[in-house]
């Protein structure tokens, strides 16, 4: 799984929140959402939220979506390891 892992980037919509700050969601990977409070830390919570949709992919046994290519507005997000 890991190997299936590396080097993926799926684009992102990221939308400002009327409270501030930014929701994420991933039209490849709709189990994929998050926000942040900054742009720049809903791109690091968006990185963090594919890695955890993905565990539970492979829990489940599934494969995993191929990222689709950027539409406009959409920005690349890379898959981030988790941790042991």
């Amino acid at each position: 799984m890991v190997d299936q892992m590396n080097n993926l980037a799926y684009p992102a919509t990221f939308t400002p929140d009327e409270g501030g700050g930014y929701a994420v969601t991933f039209r490849d990977v709709p189990e994929a959402t998050t926000q942040g409070d900054t742009f720049e830390d809903a791109k690091e919570m968006a990185s963090f939220a594919l890695a955890v949709a993905f565990e539970f992919y492979s829990e489940d046994n599934r494969e995993l979506p191929k990222p689709s290519e950027a539409q406009e507005g959409e920005v690349l997000i890379e898959l981030k390891q988790l941790q042991d």
